[in-house]
């Protein structure tokens, strides 16, 4: 949300200087235009990186989520995905909600094709729970903080 009133923001002042600069006579309406351009490309700058352990190997997740003793949350992602980055505060958020009842990665899908493809990924942003190595459920697009609880605090209740 911030990233698009600082982007309406920016636009309108880049509008009213290119009028001034300009000497156009209808200053308003370039200054709307450049708040709307400003405004959506505040939607699609990313919002957060996603600050979790990566998965970097088919070995690895095997290790840490096939295997795992808990139940395990891993973000597909890719770096030029700007959904991905929207969602990467909300997952930081769950991550710390849940510390120690579930464990959160992140696996790069464009450097890990091979899982993508075991995962039967449509796109990213996908998020999928793990319990005892097998998939529980899966998230796909950006999605509130709201929509995971009920079932992480199903799989993973607070004690």
């Amino acid at each position: 949300m911030w990233t698009i009133l600082i982007g309406a923001g920016a636009g309108l002042l880049v509008g009213l200087a290119v009028a001034s600069v300009f000497k156009w006579r209808r200053r308003a309406i370039v200054a709307v235009v450049g708040a709307l351009a400003g405004g959506l490309l505040g939607l699609y700058l990313p919002a957060g990186e996603l600050e979790l352990p990566a998965v970097s190997s088919a070995e690895e997740f095997e290790q840490k989520v096939v295997r795992a003793d808990k139940p395990v949350v891993v973000t597909y992602y890719t770096d030029a995905c700007p959904i991905c980055h929207k969602l990467a505060p909300t997952m930081q958020k769950l991550a710390g909600e849940y510390a120690g009842r579930l464990d959160f990665l992140k696996l790069d899908a464009a450097a890990l094709p091979e899982l993508a493809e075991r995962a039967n990924l449509r796109g990213v942003p996908t998020v999928i729970l793990f319990v005892e190595g097998q998939e529980r459920r899966r998230w796909d697009g950006d999605q509130p903080a709201g929509s995971f609880r009920p079932t992480f605090d199903e799989v993973a209740p607070a004690g």
